[in-house]
């Protein structure tokens, strides 16, 4: 088995396909604030653009209500979070287990490690929005959103993150690394875990289903694969 890729190796792998996504500072920003939110029991990297946000403290005061309902959803099993962990893992055809998904950052929800970061960085952005912010990039654990030159999500997954089986419980060894992009942070992060458990067919066959996306991916035995779906 090839030795795992590290990220800087897979990104210049991928230069062309994820240049949009984890460059910064974007091309036509005339000015970046950069912001360290609590989240989820870790920290959320925030840049913004173009001047940024004069109110540091009523983004952060917002930010931590994101934080603390997520939370407190995740430790009920609220109907909420439920529905949203089972829609995914049906998309996925069970290859997403909201249970089996590694947990990147906070221990406080090990059932919903595997999307629940994802649907704060969806959150964070809605709110920016609210706010009259518009350009801006975050990433929180595996999880990267920039929303220029158009909203793109991306979640990583490598093969050291802990991915297993729902089913058999072995550890996936596919691939060495998984960059899925998708319509939001929330899928982003859920199918990078699901993917690393499937071939390319049945990867492709989610992404259709899903409306569409794409997936980079450093396979085990060193070759490289980029693919998109419409």
């Amino acid at each position: 088995m090839s030795e795992p890729l590290s990220r800087r190796r897979f990104v210049g792998l991928f230069t062309a396909g994820t240049a949009l996504i984890l460059a910064a500072p974007l091309a036509a920003a005339t000015s970046m604030q950069t912001l360290s939110l609590p989240m989820l029991g870790t920290t959320l990297a925030l840049t913004l653009f173009d001047g940024g946000i004069a109110d540091t403290a009523r983004l952060k005061t917002a930010a931590a209500g994101i934080s603390t309902r997520l939370l407190s959803l995740a430790d009920r099993e609220d109907r909420e979070i439920a529905r949203e962990a089972a829609r995914l893992t049906a998309l996925t055809d069970g290859l997403f287990s909201p249970a089996a998904a590694p947990v990147r950052g906070a221990s406080r929800f090990p059932s919903y490690g595997g999307f629940l970061q994802g649907r704060a960085i969806d959150e964070t952005a809605a709110l920016l929005h609210t706010l009259g912010i518009h350009r801006y990039r975050m990433e929180l654990g595996g999880v990267v959103t920039t929303s220029d030159p158009r909203p793109v999500s991306v979640g990583r997954v490598g093969i050291a993150s802990g991915v297993v089986h729902p089913v058999s419980g072995a550890p996936a060894k596919r691939y060495t690394l998984v960059e899925a992009e998708a319509r939001t942070a929330t899928e982003a992060d859920a199918f990078a875990t699901a993917f690393a458990l499937m071939d390319s067919a049945h990867i492709t066959r989610t992404l259709s289903r899903a409306g569409g996306g794409r997936v980079r991916l450093a396979h085990a035995d060193g070759r490289t694969q980029e693919m998109t779906v419409s």
